[in-house]
């Protein structure tokens, strides 16, 4: 192609033709700008698909993250009911229902506790049939919930959130993150277990060492200080359900709009 055009303007040279050989030369410079034209969209088209490839990976991963938030969020509403009604089936062997008698004080939280509780957890009677030595020790149990931030503080770190074409899911996105760690910091679950636990070394209780108690009257001095701190418990595990509730809902709520962008992807 080079040869031949090279040949066209040597033609023009020779036969002195300057109108020719100025449309001629006009003809090239405009055939060099179409390339770079060209050349500059194909570009253009490489670094968008990249760009879309990015975006649709970030997505992915962010979708996994909160998916397996989810998943443990779940796991521990489950074991707050479990924890909650193992609890107060130690205080109604005392002569006391906690979740029924406290429905005035704390509804619609108990209220909507209990309902829940016994659909997960039909046959609650049984649990004062347990081994008290192991109520008293399930009750201790505990495990925060960790959010994974892994992609997001990726995607803030690089700079990439920007890959995220959707502004309103990148105010979602970010919102989420912001709020979760008001959710988190207001734990105040694992003070009351810890004074649970104290109270339990104070009367020489060791709830780990595998003996079947009869009753609390027979390992507890103190029944009223015992009641109360396991009350303290009971309400802490109450309150952290509600919050691991509330933050459920905006994990299933960011969830659906990424799912909900990635299939539009």
């Amino acid at each position: 192609m080079l040869t031949f055009l090279r040949e066209i303007r040597k033609s023009f040279l020779v036969s002195g033709s300057t109108r020719k050989y100025l449309l001629y030369a006009i003809g090239e410079i405009a055939l060099v700008v179409i390339g770079i034209l060209i050349a500059l969209q194909i570009n253009n088209w490489n670094e968008a698909r990249k760009n879309a490839d990015w975006e649709r990976y970030y997505v992915s991963r962010l979708a996994e993250d909160i998916r397996n938030d989810v998943s443990e969020i779940n796991a521990t509403i489950r074991a707050s009911y479990r924890r909650a009604v193992i609890g107060n089936s130690i205080l109604t062997d005392l002569g006391e229902d906690y979740l029924h008698d406290g429905v005035e004080v704390f509804q619609p939280m108990v209220v909507n506790f209990l309902k829940e509780a016994k659909v997960l957890y039909p046959d609650t009677d049984t649990l004062k049939y347990l081994n008290l030595n192991i109520r008293m020790r399930r009750i201790t149990d505990f495990r925060s919930i960790t959010i994974r931030r892994f992609t997001y503080d990726e995607l803030m770190s690089s700079g990439r959130l920007e890959m995220i074409k959707s502004n309103k899911l990148r105010e979602s996105i970010s919102t989420y993150y912001w709020k979760v760690n008001d959710f988190i910091h207001s734990e105040n679950l694992p003070k009351v277990l810890d004074s649970y636990i104290e109270f339990l070394n104070q009367e020489n209780i060791p709830v780990a060492d595998g003996r079947a108690y009869t009753s609390i009257e027979d390992v507890v001095s103190d029944i009223d200080g015992y009641k109360t701190v396991l009350k303290n418990l009971l309400y802490e595990h109450l309150r952290t359900r509600a919050l691991y509730l509330f933050l459920k809902q905006r994990s299933d709520s960011l969830l659906e709009e990424v799912n909900a962008y990635i299939e539009s992807l």
